[in-house]
């Protein structure tokens, strides 16, 4: 019989992952004083991933959630006058997503296209002692992830893939600590490109195929 991508799925997955992180320096009355640090850090990911697809005909509906441990860390000290040190870390631990999928099905092979929620624990922080400024846009982060990839069926069970997201987190103002008025803005994305593999649980009627 051709092969179905209808049925639970669940698997690990590894790659790569690049963060971008932009601090912007608004000053006291929210327009931009010149003052703007970008950092750009990778590091590699793995983690799990979870889902469902439902296929209708070659169309192929799915809902799929994942959670990835991280390693992408950047940091810049940077001198400018008259200001002293200037610190700009920014690092990216650990993440997760929950998407739809939509896909269609040549058989065993699936390209599909994806999108949904992303959340993070992403630091982006600031600190100037000079100044003094100190901000961070904080611990955790939530925003949209969008992506897509290809999938293969190599048995009934075992299906391996390749894909590339991207997040993008809402840019976040902070103040500026240690009695400075000035507004800090924080904007940061990601981008993970990765290969993955995951074991398809055979449906009920495949069962019943296997056992006649």
């Amino acid at each position: 019989p051709m092969f179905t991508w209808t049925g639970f799925y669940a698997g690990v997955n590894a790659g790569g992952l690049w963060n971008r992180s932009q601090v912007d320096d608004l000053g006291s009355n929210g327009i931009l004083t010149g003052n703007t640090n970008l950092l750009n850090g990778s590091g590699f990911t793995g983690g799990v991933q979870a889902g469902y697809n439902w296929q209708i005909a070659s169309l192929v509906l799915g809902v799929e959630a994942d959670a990835n441990l991280s390693s992408a860390r950047a940091s810049f000290i940077d001198t400018p006058p008259p200001f002293g040190p200037t610190t700009h870390s920014s690092r990216l631990s650990a993440f997760g997503t929950l998407r739809a999928r939509i896909g269609w099905a040549f058989d065993r092979f699936l390209p599909y296209v994806t999108g949904g929620v992303a959340f993070a624990s992403l630091d982006n922080s600031i600190n100037a002692p000079a100044r003094p400024v100190s901000a961070n846009r904080g611990s955790s982060a939530t925003g949209w992830v969008v992506g897509g990839g290809l999938e293969y069926a190599f048995t009934d069970f075992w299906i391996g893939r390749a894909e590339y997201l991207f997040i993008q987190f809402p840019d976040v103002m902070a103040p500026g600590k240690n009695g400075v008025a000035n507004q800090i803005r924080f904007k940061d994305s990601a981008r993970v490109a990765r290969l993955g593999l995951s074991f398809k649980c055979p449906s009920s009627e495949h069962l019943a195929q296997l056992a006649a």
